[in-house]
């Protein structure tokens, strides 16, 4: 390094600077001996055989690899990274790289590649998600358009049965129109559904009185100068919506697992019918002359401004931005067969071929994780469910398929915990350090709860796990790390090894384990 700067010529820098120049071997003989090879390595090579075959074999050495898609050289000359150095800066929320030369010419920026092209280089195939494929609906990795058209095609089919919807609309042709208009928003009316079942603690799968209510109240449906809008008025047409109307419906198999007092997605359909009809009567209400005007301004003004980063139009921007990358599914599979116990163990105490919401439920309540504590990294009741609800891959069919519907396969059951650890505020590594904890998130955890230390201050919009746009992969390696030390708690175990023993060994072996 000192030769080549003595030529002034860049090179890297070296963390000790030399004094002076390093010494150099004195002598004919002695720079022979350190700068040639060996005298047997010399005749070894040329009394080989295979010496000129081997020669003319070698291979030169690969060029460099070239620059991924997606980063752009501005300009377009290709320039030698020893000639400038490097300073980082944000520019519109992304990290940007600027080049300068040393001789302060002027910059030259390369962008950064997005994340899209990092996803799609990702061989999701290949990654501990694969079997997603085969177990999904939609045979893939997502929620294709096409069965969330067909889930609604079976629930349309569910309100076609009924004689009510047809006295409310007899034009076919009307009924026909509200199909097509309502079947082209349903990843947002399949999304709100969901999200507001998930505020029942004792049934998240249908919609109670309380749900529609607040989901009447969060849209500004109800209208008390409205003549037949008001909050009595709503809530009639939730009974309405709910009544079995025909003797066939109360002798098919699908109308028998529907609630009496709770609405299914079909009756959700109705009741947005029910209620544009009143909010928005054709012929009354300025610039609506039809039911389906009315049913397109309840969803255009009312409906639509209810979307939220949880809805459910966002379930595939979750696996498709946070989820599905290497960094996840490297530690994912290295923990493995941690899931794969836990999934067994919870899973066999309802004997099901698959994990329901209370036992996921269970598992979070052993490590005293639901709730509130003093360390802060506990989730909310309600986070748990909307967690459970989004880590399933759309159902067609939700009466025919119902424990498939309202279960957990074991893919499922691991993007539930990611989903849990990415609602989670919990602090960095650098933060957990600075308050003393040398053992990472565990001694940070039991300092909090069993010691009294004060926990680490919570900052909007810092750059700590807490942050929604913090990556997800060291938010699940501290979730899991803590779950694993609460669990060996629970079960009075010392390591996660033994502890996933003894839960191998307490499994019920039911059809539909992990091996």
């Amino acid at each position: 390094a000192h030769l080549y700067q003595s030529r002034k010529l860049l090179v890297d820098e070296m963390p000790i600077q030399l004094s002076g120049a390093p010494s150099l071997p004195l002598g004919i003989d002695e720079m022979c001996r350190v700068f040639l090879p060996s005298h047997g390595a010399i005749v070894a090579s040329l009394c080989h055989p295979l010496a000129d075959m081997l020669a003319k074999l070698t291979k030169p050495r690969p060029p460099l690899p070239p620059v991924p898609v997606g980063n752009k050289l501005l300009p377009g000359a290709e320039i030698s990274r020893a000639t400038f150095q490097v300073t980082s800066e944000e520019e519109d929320g992304g990290v940007v790289r600027e080049w300068e030369m040393k001789d302060k010419a002027a910059p030259i920026k390369v962008e950064k590649a997005p994340e899209s092209w990092m996803s799609a280089v990702f061989k999701r195939h290949k990654s501990v998600f694969a079997p997603r494929v085969k177990q999904s609906d939609s045979r893939s990795y997502w929620n294709k358009e096409d069965v969330w058209q067909r889930c609604f095609a079976a629930n349309w089919q569910l309100l076609d049965q009924k004689a009510g919807i047809h006295k409310l609309i007899p034009d076919h042709q009307v009924l026909k129109d509200i199909k097509i208009l309502l079947g082209s928003h349903v990843k947002l009316i399949v999304g709100l559904f969901e999200e507001f079942c998930g505020l029942d603690d004792k049934d998240m799968w249908h919609m109670g009185l309380n749900e529609w209510a607040k989901f009447y109240l969060e849209s500004q449906i109800a209208d008390d100068k409205s003549k037949h809008c008001k909050n009595a008025d709503l809530d009639t047409l939730h009974i309405v919506a709910n009544l079995k109307d025909s003797a066939k419906q109360n002798k098919c198999n699908d109308w028998k697992i529907n609630p009496q007092h709770a609405l299914s997605l079909f009756e959700f359909l109705e009741i947005i019918i029910r209620t544009a009809l009143s909010k928005y009567k054709p012929g009354e209400f300025e610039g609506v002359e039809s039911a389906v005007q009315a049913v397109n301004m309840l969803v255009t003004t009312n409906i639509r401004p209810l979307m939220s980063d949880t809805c459910g139009m966002q379930s595939d921007t979750f696996r498709e931005k946070r989820m599905y990358c290497e960094s996840v599914n490297d530690f994912l599979a290295s923990e493995m067969p941690f899931f794969k116990a836990i999934y067994n163990y919870y899973k066999g105490l309802n004997r099901l071929k698959r994990i329901d919401y209370i036992q996921c439920a269970k598992m979070l309540d052993d490590c005293n994780l639901i709730g509130e504590d003093a360390s802060g990294v506990a989730v909310t009741a309600r986070d748990v469910r909307i967690c459970f609800i989004k880590a399933r891959m759309l159902v067609v069919d939700p009466f025919k398929d119902k424990e498939k519907n309202e279960t957990l396969g074991f893919i499922d059951f691991i993007e539930f915990i990611c989903r849990v650890a990415d609602s989670l505020s919990l602090p960095t590594r650098d933060q957990v350090w600075e308050t003393g904890a040398r053992n990472g998130i565990v001694e940070y955890y039991d300092n909090v709860t069993i010691n009294g230390a004060p926990p680490v201050e919570k900052k909007e919009g810092g750059v700590g796990l807490g942050n929604k746009h913090a990556p997800l992969a060291p938010k699940l390696e501290q979730f899991v790390r803590l779950l694993q030390h609460l669990l060996c708690k629970a079960f009075s175990v010392g390591d996660p090894n033994t502890l996933r023993k003894k839960l191998v060994h307490n499994t019920r072996f039911e059809p539909g384990c992990v091996k």
